[in-house]
């Protein structure tokens, strides 16, 4: 069996929780990903912090 991170590259995403973030509606927001069934994963839109850079498009969140 070959190990993931020989497969991947792992990295560790941010600890941020939706309650303490500024929801907004998606033109003015980005995507929170969160562990949620359907809508793949996106729980609400939030306004960007400016000294944390979102995840690249096309990288796959694992919770």
């Amino acid at each position: 069996m070959v190990p993931l991170n020989k497969i991947f590259d792992i990295q560790y995403g941010h600890s941020l929780e939706l309650n303490k973030l500024e929801e907004c509606n998606p033109s003015e927001g980005i995507a929170f990903v969160s562990r949620k069934s359907g809508e793949n994963g996106i729980a609400a839109y939030v306004k960007q912090i400016p000294e944390i850079q979102p995840a690249p498009a096309g990288e796959l969140p694992v919770l």
